[in-house]
């Protein structure tokens, strides 16, 4: 075996071989592929087919290479094998000698290229992928100069199968990366190579769309112009676009992204572009994939209701003000109500959506300029509880990705709609390394379920019950054969099944615990939490907590304080930065207890950053109806909406597009959000509106604020004092803006590839560190059951239902989710619907919805069916308790599933 230390990437341990690569010798793994060593070594191999997320199908034979063998007569020599082999396919051999850039690999890439341009219609001037196409630059760099094929080309019809994905047959050469990649990363067969021959092509199951919320993917993995984007379709060639590098707003993933825009306009996001082939492109073989909110519902600061001037109230009327004059009168009216009333009757309610540099000046100014602890983000919370739990799952999560896991530990909860790129980067870890997956609890996420070795099934609220079980046959607190008995009797499960996880836990060197706090509105997460992280903790050193929810900086606002009684750990840092000597702290109102203490007339004065916080609160009509007591309330949003026309003062806040900062994703990395364009009208980000609220109500103290940077410099001294990194440096690096075209967002320029997951060196990783153990001592009370029926209906929050934001992307009905069902298996056949079939669901009051069936082999546990809660045409995003479901009625005949709905 090779010394390992002699090649960094590959770690210590692992068997190696050494070869020979165009004359030099290389170190590789035992039984890797030429193409990935070539890769690995800088060493470029044509291929079209081959990925290194994908299997592998040895489709196009581009990657054919000259490989030698040692003579077995005479092992000092080598031998030329018969036939050129595959790289993509052909491990590595001991001794070997292998040559890409030979005359045989190089007319085996000329051959290949012209049998592969044979059919394909050459209309490079029409086609969406010119300037970025595999096929057009190998045709330039392994192709011939000429084309000898006289006969008639293969012709195909044009279908239209898909809202989002558009197919020209014609161009295809049945690499197959499409039906791979939706198989086996994005998890569903919906793909597939029709017909025999020459005649084959690629195509979907009965015409439907591509069913899945990664199918924008397929678009950058074509290596042609086969499959390319709609809502892109003809609208601009790339060399026109600049580039920037940002991070995507919609959830707590937090995905890298590349916005390409125009003279102000957004016309399409892709994962993030990188320096290849000499220019900054979207890579196709890149693994960072993207989910299809960010790739095509990223453009919602377009919308026709955006207001970008600042208005204020005149008698019944909002009217357009300057934003200098508005900026007064809020902090006239905020000090007026202070004056009347106390500090305390003043609050500020922050969207989760504010970058981290508005967060912390919200905090300052909460609880410095107005004196007031009531300041939250947590609109989300349904219950105090809830709230309270939340901060005790950030307390302790210290799991996030970096240090690849043995085992994943998934409770209750569809993880893929809460964090989508979070899920895909998990599964696929699992998936490709072949990890034990365990999923516990009333709900089992169907995208993790087909590669789980173990599901444990409960009832709704009966989590929590079950975690202490397992904690207390962990901890081996009592008779550990009566307790997994009960455990199995609990779970549904065998006690050999339990065996297995308990080998699991105690066997791992490092494993992972993911909890859903988005599940059920949040309603057990007082009991769930504790008891899940008492089970890491139970189960070994090496086990890490990951807590995770669709809110975009909720680890952002925790870290900075943005909640009553939450302060950032280095106290006397944050005061000198802030320029005062004390803080008066009397325990505020929290965003759960805020319409009470508004309808209570406690709360007089509310400046709101994000109209997407009151629609968090889920009960329209009571914010309304609150709003309408307050002696004051001033906004920031982009929209016109029921909640701004309360308002007394609206303020028009800058969009995603158009505003610098950095955020925290959901492990606590930190990443940058970039200007692509400039503001539009008087909009401005919401840190400079309450740095100007500071600075109008007295306090010179925020003059130092003139850009994102400063406020950057000021928070991360505080929050990681250990960081050495600047806020220029967080940028991905990007091309040099070379367009003629003004454009006032400007591309990257000079910035240095930077990786936003990768801060251990900085200083900068956001992660709960508390190491207190956790004791159960008190049973979780029996959950409450609302109505009568034979099903339990459980919820969750998903991440393409109703969204403030995402309502309002150009093409918001084709990225929605329509309303559907999960339904175990069991439980179906009982039913008597099939799959994509039509019901009508009636929960306690007589209210019902109509949804599509999604029939699960492991979903739902049985007896349980489930709900995205805000899909439904009747709301259950404010419900706190299990309900029963009072009838399951099928509808006359089964109907194919809508574009809208069962599509993305």
């Amino acid at each position: 075996m090779a010394d390992q230390s002699i090649h960094p990437l590959i770690p210590a341990g692992e068997e190696t071989v050494e070869f020979q690569l165009d004359g030099r010798t290389v170190t590789a793994r035992k039984g890797e592929s030429i193409i990935q060593v070539a890769a690995r070594e800088g060493v470029y191999v044509p291929h079209y087919c081959w990925h290194p997320s994908l299997s592998v199908a040895g489709n196009c034979r581009l990657c054919l290479v000259e490989m030698h063998m040692p003579n077995p007569r005479d092992p000092g020599k080598l031998q030329k094998l018969p036939k050129p082999v595959i790289g993509c396919q052909t491990p590595v051999a001991p001794g070997s000698a292998v040559f890409t850039q030979s005359e045989l690999a190089k007319s085996c890439q000329n051959g290949m290229m012209e049998f592969l341009l044979v059919n394909h219609p050459l209309d490079c001037p029409i086609c969406d992928r010119g300037g970025e196409c595999m096929l057009q630059r190998y045709s330039m760099e392994y192709g011939g100069g000429h084309s000898r094929m006289l006969d008639k080309k293969r012709k195909f019809r044009k279908p239209q199968f898909d809202p989002l994905i558009d197919i020209e047959r014609n161009r295809c050469i049945m690499c197959t990366r499409c039906v791979r990649f939706c198989d086996e990363v994005a998890g569903e067969h919906v793909m597939g190579v029709f017909d025999r021959g020459a005649a084959n092509y690629i195509g979907t199951f009965g015409l439907g769309p591509v069913s899945n919320i990664f199918s924008g993917n397929v678009i950058d993995l074509c290596p042609v112009g086969c499959l390319t984007s709609k809502p892109f379709r003809f609208r601009a060639r790339v060399w026109e676009l600049t580039q920037t590098q940002s991070t995507g707003v919609l959830d707590a993933s937090g995905p890298k992204v590349t916005h390409w825009t125009r003279n102000g306009r957004l016309y399409r996001t892709t994962p993030p572009s990188r320096k290849y082939h000499d220019t900054y492109t979207v890579n196709e073989d890149t693994q960072e994939f993207i989910d299809n909110l960010h790739r095509f519902g990223s453009d919602f600061g377009k919308h026709p209701s955006r207001w970008d001037e600042a208005r204020v109230r005149m008698g019944a009327n909002l009217l357009p003000a300057a934003w200098g004059e508005a900026v007064r009168g809020a902090a006239a009216g905020l000090a007026r109500v202070k004056a009347n009333h106390g500090a305390d009757s003043l609050a500020v309610l922050v969207s989760p959506r504010a970058t981290n540099e508005e967060a912390y000046l919200a905090a300052r100014f909460a609880r410095t300029t107005l004196g007031t602890d009531s300041v939250d983000w947590r609109s989300g919370a349904r219950s105090t509880s809830a709230a309270q739990a939340i901060d005790l799952a950030f307390e302790y999560a210290g799991g996030d990705l970096e240090e690849k896991f043995d085992a994943l530990f998934l409770l209750s909860g569809d993880h893929q709609h809460t964090t989508p790129t979070l899920a895909l980067h998990l599964k696929e870890w699992a998936r490709i390394m072949g990890r034990p997956v365990v999923m516990f609890g009333h709900h089992h996420d169907a995208y993790f379920a087909e590669h789980a070795e173990l599901l444990f099934s409960v009832g709704p609220g009966e989590t929590a019950a079950a975690l202490r079980m397992l904690w207390s046959i962990l901890m081996a607190t009592g008779a550990q054969d009566a307790m997994k008995a009960e455990l199995a009797d609990m779970t549904a499960s065998t006690p050999a099944q339990v065996d297995r996880l308990i080998e699991i836990l105690r066997g791992a060197k490092r494993g992972l615990v993911v909890q859903n706090l988005d599940d059920m509105n949040g309603t057990f997460l007082a009991h769930e939490v504790p008891a899940a992280v008492a089970t890491t903790q139970a189960a070994g050193l090496g086990w890490r907590y990951l807590p995770i929810t669709k809110a975009r900086n909720a680890i952002g606002m925790n870290v900075l304080g943005v909640q009553p009684g939450l302060l950032p750990a280095d106290q006397p840092a944050m005061l000198r930065h802030w320029g005062v000597k004390e803080l008066r702290n009397t325990g505020g109102v929290s965003a759960p207890e805020l319409l009470d203490a508004i309808e209570a007339g406690h709360v007089k004065g509310l400046l709101c950053l994000g109209a997407d916080a009151l629609f968090d609160y889920a009960d329209d009509a009571r914010v309304l109806a609150a709003l309408e007591k307050l002696e004051y309330f001033a906004v920031s949003d982009l929209f016109e909406s029921e909640f701004t026309k309360r308002a007394d003062a609206f303020f028009p806040a800058a969009s995603n597009l158009e505003r610098d900062g950095t955020y925290l994703d959901i492990q606590g990395n930190i990443a940058r959000l970039t200007a692509a364009e400039g503001p539009s009208g008087a909009s401005k980000p919401d840190w400079e509106l309450v740095a100007a609220l500071g600075r109008a109500m007295g306090d010179e103290g925020y003059a130092k604020y003139r850009s994102a940077a400063d406020v950057f410099a000021d928070w991360i001294r505080v929050a990681a004092p250990r960081f050495r990194g600047t806020f220029d440096g967080l940028r991905l690096a990007g091309p040099a803006n070379d367009i003629t075209i003004a454009d006032p967002g400007g591309a990257r320029r000079l910035s240095p590839d930077y990786n936003p997951g990768d801060f251990r060196q900085d200083g900068a990783h956001f992660r709960g560190t508390s190491q207190e153990l956790l004791a159960l001592q008190h049973e979780p009370p029996a959950p409450e059951v609302a109505g009568h029926g034979a099903y339990l209906l459980a919820y969750g929050a998903h991440v393409q239902g109703e969204d403030y934001h995402l309502n309002r992307a150009s093409i918001a009905g084709l990225l929605k989710v329509a309303p559907y069902v999960e339904i175990n298996e069991a439980d179906a056949k009982t039913i008597g619907v099939e799959n994509n079939g039509r019901v009508a669901i009636t929960l306690p009051g007589g209210c019902s919805v109509e949804a599509t069936a999604r029939v699960k082999a492991h979903g739902p546990a049985k007896g349980v069916l489930w709900m995205p809660s805000n899909t439904a045409a009747l709301d259950i995003r404010r419900e706190q308790r299990v309900l029963r479901v009072e009838a399951v009625v099928l509808e006359a005949a089964p109907a194919e599933p809508e574009f809208a709905g069962a599509a993305h």
